[in-house]
């Protein structure tokens, strides 16, 4: 900038000397010591690079901008600069930025009644303010209401079966153990041929030694009554199973958020307050001992755990065992290799892609050996198979369609939605979350896939707590699953059942709740288009359980489409009216002086309620 000048030059370009914005970051002021950071308030004057060095150098203020004097020239020349052009046109008012609301939050105004809010200086800390034991209490109140909620369906004499679906109380793990051979010995795969994942199979195999062991009474010489209470140790054993996996899933979303602390949270880990929303979940206490989906859904969130913690090796084992116990965490694996192609992160990818397939594969291969046809059984059933209860393809199934059309037409919806998701990741203006894409993925092969059974929620839990921890979404979707859940039991009963003149109800639960997961699937994808009104990310803050991908840039090939991308926009857009440009330009230097943005003004972690994403 020249010391006399009647327009104003252009600022410089981004990430240049003297630029407020830190790289990448439009608008934020840089860190402490970083290129173009401003002196804090009283302190000595910090050059930017490439100005002056010292404290005592001048610097040049926004007036001086507007009038085209810089701080560098000498006194003599401003004098000259500022006698040359006369008076200085006082700035137009401007309208003040409007205020920060300062009506306290619910939980503030709470806090009067025993005493106020914190004080400035103080600093929370101790039992109150960690998250781990509330929660493993909270886990565990929920799962004993659970274990208390199956008692009506322990059936105590031999020939005399209760109702389970009138009960509530409806189980997979002992009609398993009572229908398939289990009890009188057989074979898991090799005689049963059931269609568990590999290792719920092991599973059931260790439960079944261990209940032996105890004294059940297991093979082919027990009566009817010793299997019947066989099958009851083998359920409560099960259920002790499946409530440590829940404990561990519990404790993998508290570790993932063990970094969220920070001087504006007052060293409050605010995200691992979300893991409450996993311990306190309805649908836990609805759909926990249906099957064996809690350990799957466990596995999965232990290896986003890991991969939060960039260990991509640990990740793809945990990875591996998963889908070794259902299916659906391929979904979540894919969520990963698609962000890391978008952020150049593939050797990363790959580092966790091939101890997984090893994992995977070591754990299917002795039951491929020796019952090929048991382990095919799982498969069958996951990519065959006509429409099931839940979903709306079974609504025209009941209506004459052909289940295997059906079944057919479904997949091709799946891959539509699931190449519909790829897609949105690659335009979004900025990298997902892996929340955000897991979430995505998994919910749209729920509600467009030919099942879509009650314990299919507890795949979605933990993903909608990475993708969106807003209580009000969590509360509205975990509404309509136990909805649903009391209509299924209904519409198996025969109560809400085909003819029952009250089936609508029963269509009514389902509509609804296809209807609150897109919802809540359409507020992620505004999420993840509108990144400022994110939940999660602040400044500073890109993505927690990212890994390799948090502040990870894009791909260079992606950042080159997007600039031919624009670059024929402007194309399109026609020529300039260079008369108007010369016009706008002239505008433009009579235009007043900007309002100065400090540091209190600019954005910062503590601007929104750091509770649960509140």
């Amino acid at each position: 900038m020249s010391p006399v000048s009647g327009s104003v030059e252009e600022p410089a370009p981004e990430g240049g000397p003297g630029n407020l914005a830190p790289e990448g970051g439009p608008g934020n002021l840089a860190p402490e010591g970083g290129p173009g950071n401003l002196a804090p308030e009283g302190g000595p004057g910090k050059a930017a690079p490439g100005g002056g060095s010292g404290a005592g150098d001048p610097v040049t203020t926004p007036d001086d901008v507007m009038r085209g004097v810089d701080s560098d020239a000498a006194p003599g020349a401003v004098a000259q600069a500022t006698a040359s052009q006369g008076p200085v046109p006082s700035a137009a008012p401007q309208e003040p930025a409007p205020a920060r609301s300062n009506l306290p939050t619910i939980s503030v105004r709470l806090s009067h009644r025993i005493g106020g809010p914190l004080g400035r200086h103080a600093r929370p800390g101790g039992l109150w303010f960690d998250p781990a034991p509330w929660a493993l209490l909270l886990s565990t109140i929920n799962w004993v209401l659970l274990l208390w909620r199956q008692a009506p369906c322990q059936q105590y004499t031999f020939g005399k079966p209760v109702n389970p679906f009138l009960r509530l109380c409806y189980s997979d793990i002992p009609v398993f153990f009572q229908n398939n051979g289990i009890g009188s010995g057989a074979g898991i795969y090799s005689d049963a041929a059931s269609p568990l994942p590999v290792l719920v199979g092991y599973l059931a195999s260790l439960d079944r030694f261990i209940i032996r062991l105890l004294g059940a009474g297991v093979g082919p010489d027990a009566s009817g009554q010793a299997q019947l209470d066989s099958s009851y140790m083998f359920f409560v054993l099960a259920a002790i199973g499946l409530f440590c996996a829940f404990l561990a899933l519990v404790l993998a979303h508290l570790q993932m958020g063990r970094d969220s602390f920070s001087d504006a949270t007052r060293g409050v880990r605010v995200r691992s307050f979300d893991a409450l929303l996993i311990a306190i979940a309805p649908v836990v206490f609805t759909s926990g001992l249906i099957s064996w989906h809690v350990l799957p859904v466990a596995l999965t969130s232990l290896a986003l755990w890991a991969w939060a913690r960039k260990l991509p090796v640990v990740s793809g084992v945990l990875f591996g065992l998963a889908v070794g116990a259902d299916a659906y965490p391929v979904l979540v694996v894919l969520a990963v290799v698609v962000l890391c192609i978008r952020a150049a992160r593939m050797r990363e990818a790959l580092r966790m892609l091939v101890p997984g397939i090893v994992a995977w594969v070591a754990l299917n291969l002795p039951v491929v050996i020796t019952a090929p046809h048991g382990w095919t059984a799982y498969w069958s059933t996951v990519l065959g198979g006509g429409s099931g209860v839940g979903s709306f393809w079974y609504a025209l199934q009941l209506l004459g369609v052909s289940g295997t059309l059906l079944g057919v037409v479904a997949s091709v919806f799946v891959v539509i939605a699931v190449l519909a998701v790829v897609w949105l990741v690659f335009t979004a203006p900025r990298r997902p979350r892996l929340g955000q894409v897991a979430f995505l993925l998994v919910a749209t092969v729920a509600v467009f896939g030919p099942h879509y059974s009650p314990q299919y929620a507890l795949w979605l839990l933990p993903l909608l707590v990475l993708a969106r921890p807003k209580v009000l979404d969590w509360a509205a979707w975990n509404v309509a699953e136990v909805l649903y859940w009391l209509a299924i039991w209904g519409y198996l009963e025969g109560i809400l059942g085909a003819g029952s003149g009250a089936d609508a109800l029963y269509w009514l639960a389902v509509l609804l709740r296809i209807g609150v997961v897109l919802w809540v699937a359409s507020r992620v994808i505004g999420d993840m288009f509108s990144p400022w009104n994110d939940p999660i990310r602040r400044p500073f803050v890109d993505d927690p359980v990212g890994g390799v991908l948090d502040h990870a840039v894009d791909a260079p090939w992606l950042a080159e489409a997007e600039s031919d991308r624009k670059k024929q926009a402007a194309d399109q857009s026609g020529p300039v009216d260079e008369q108007g440009a010369s016009e706008q330009v002239a505008a433009t230097a009579t235009m007043p002086a900007p309002a100065t943005t400090s540091d209190a003004d600019m954005p910062g972690p503590g601007t929104r309620d750091e509770e649960s994403g509140q």
